[in-house]
């Protein structure tokens, strides 16, 4: 029950879902077998790239001389589609692997929708939101999503007409790669599902929420109605993605057989600062076979997982495999504006992709390699202690993402002062060190709670702090008027560049107030509990 090759199991599923509008679905049928990866290409095409020194010119007459032709090329990547009987593509390969000048030939590899077919309603509709603190993370921020952060949604294209895209500049003018057209219309669904749980229009009365509300959606469909493609596809889909300025590659589909024009679009993207995502792979119960391109390096692989934090049991488990996140009953849209549940790790890419897009809307500076640190570093641990095959670094959890990010760090955190008549306090001057990793300013103000006389800020008590430029908090103690010991808080709330709810850090202080006969007992013991 993962991806759907059959033309009638898909369309009869898919019929339920139009049909029931998120009413109880009729059972899933079975995934016929699936496809010996070694055959599975486009029939009568292989795809060849010369080395960069031939030239695109020399490449056609050198591809005449072997009595072959270039029907076309993958713009940008010099990746030539080259029309062969069916039957002969293996034998062409091979020929064309024999030559110096030959960088890679390979068939024309099939990708496919990575998603099943699952429909539980009596399961919460959107359960994944909440799972990942979704809502605790649109707290952080007052924008869920910038509006000039472009998620591509490489898949089937997406429902153009759909109500819950029909936000504000929600969707770009996209492409069509499989019919060679600038209408991407979902025709199959799985795009528009995959595009409605990273960014569907939010808090609008209608249908679902997305996980960056306002982030833009770039159509760009490589799929067909069968939810079929091909490297040579999906590959200028991807250059075109990264061309438009999308920042996010979402790439819910793959398949078992090396890319080699894939992996040289996903190159070109990386080279660009572009995050790429993709599905790790459904086939984790029926032989768990490498799924491209998911196993590159270059991109961020996403694992399934179920309401209890547990591995989807469809979900690969690979080295591969970076973070988790949500893939079991999503309830999203649905192309013909409807709405049902679909479960996949391609379900799952599309929570980590909005993500992504939720962390540069609140700090556009950030690589992507930043980014997605970020989301691998801040991910909820699962299963064995530390990265395993399973979840990866663990699944992604939202709202402590954006907090690591966006919090100011203090040092220390605990302060304690000592003095008697004579001497002290210790140390005379204190300072507070301000830090952050975001690359954008954030303001800070501080507040002594309660207030007391024997503690002042020395200079402004607010300012800014960004990771280029940290900040120094200077405080001025003094004694207080008697002898005892005296508690108060310094409260530093920052506030991040584009609004949202104050983040405080508090920092304890401590005075102890003595007669100078105990000064010489308890300052060693009190000078040890001060933090530098």
């Amino acid at each position: 029950m993962h991806v759907i090759y059959w033309v009638a199991a898909l369309m009869l599923i898919l019929t339920l879902i139009g049909a029931s509008n998120g009413a109880a679905l009729a059972r899933p049928l079975d995934k016929p077998p699936s496809p010996s990866p070694v055959d599975d290409f486009v029939p009568g095409r292989v795809l060849v790239k010369f080395k960069p020194s031939v030239g695109v010119a020399a490449a056609h007459d050198r591809l005449a001389q072997q009595g072959l032709r270039a029907s076309g090329v993958i713009v940008g990547l010099d990746v030539f589609k080259v029309d062969v009987p069916p039957g002969k593509e293996w034998e062409t390969v091979a020929r064309l692997r024999t030559r110096a000048d030959v960088l890679y030939a390979a068939p024309d590899y099939r990708v496919y929708a990575l998603d099943t077919f699952l429909n539980d309603p009596d399961w919460s509709r959107q359960w994944g939101l909440p799972q990942i603190q979704a809502p605790k993370a649109w707290d952080i921020l007052s924008t869920t999503g910038g509006a000039n952060i472009i998620i591509a949604i490489v898949d089937s294209g997406i429902d153009l007409d759909h109500p819950d895209f029909a936000c504000a500049n929600k969707l770009l003018p996209g492409h069509d790669f499989v019919n060679n057209d600038n209408n991407p219309q979902d025709d199959y669904g799985h795009g528009t599902h995959v595009a409605g749980i990273a960014a569907a229009c939010s808090n609008n009365e209608i249908g679902v929420a997305g996980v960056a509300w306002a982030a833009r959606l770039l159509p760009v469909k490589v799929l067909d109605r069968n939810g079929n493609g091909s490297d040579s596809n999906l590959a200028a889909g991807i250059r075109y993605a990264v061309d438009q300025g999308a920042r996010i590659i979402n790439l819910s589909l793959g398949g078992q057989n090396g890319l080699p024009a894939t992996r040289d679009a996903i190159s070109y993207a990386v080279s660009r600062d572009r995050l790429v995502v993709a599905a790790a792979g459904n086939f984790g119960d029926q032989g768990n076979p490498v799924i491209y391109p998911a196993v590159y390096d270059e991109v961020l692989a996403v694992a399934a997982t179920d309401q209890s934090d547990g591995r989807a049991y469809f979900s690969e488990y690979h080295p591969y495999v970076d973070v988790a996140a949500p893939g079991v009953d999503i309830y999203s849209t649905l192309w013909d504006n409807s709405y049902g549940w679909l479960s996949g790790t391609s379900m799952a890419t599309a929570f980590v992709s909005g993500l992504a897009a939720l962390l540069w809307s609140a700090d556009g500076g950030l690589s992507a390699a930043q980014v997605r640190a970020l989301i691998e570093s801040n991910a909820e641990d699962l299963g064995t202690p530390g990265r395993d095959i399973y979840f990866g670094h663990g699944r992604i959890n939202a709202w402590r993402t954006l907090d690591a990010h966006v919090r100011v760090s203090v040092t220390p955190t605990q302060l304690t002062f000592l003095a008697d008549a004579e001497k002290g306090p210790v140390p005379a001057q204190p300072q507070i060190a301000l830090t952050t990793p975001s690359t954008q300013p954030i303001t800070w103000t501080v507040t002594i709670t309660p207030a007391v006389s024997w503690l002042s800020v020395a200079g402004a008590p607010s300012g800014s702090v960004s990771a280029a430029a940290p900040a120094t908090l200077l405080l001025n103690p003094t004694r207080p008027i008697t002898y005892g010991t005296y508690q108060t808080t310094l409260r530093i709330t920052s506030t991040t560049a584009i609004g949202g709810r104050p983040l405080p850090v508090t920092v304890n202080v401590a005075f102890h107030y003595v007669p100078q006969l105990y000064q010489v007992t308890l300052a060693p013991i009190l000078k040890n509990a001060t933090l530098p």
